[in-house]
């Protein structure tokens, strides 16, 4: 019925000073929109050097899901 997950997919353990999240979203896995490509979110927050990347997924019935992926970096 809902499912949500967080998926640490990289990480250096150095810290960061900015962050940033962006999102994909699908309805019915017929319509999709959003933007959450790596160069999209770099360059939305001047990161140069990204220290962790970060998933996150959400499913409502099957009718909604997201995936957003967050990057953490430093310029």
């Amino acid at each position: 019925m809902f499912t949500k997950t967080k998926i640490g997919v990289y990480g250096t353990g150095e810290p960061s000073k900015r962050r940033v999240t962006s999102c994909v979203h699908s309805i019915l896995g017929l319509f999709s929109f959003g933007n959450a490509s790596f160069e999209f979110l770099k360059s939305r927050s001047k990161i140069q050097t990204v220290t962790e990347t970060n998933w996150t997924t959400l499913v409502v019935l099957g009718v909604y899901a997201n995936l957003c992926v967050e990057i953490s970096g430093n310029e």
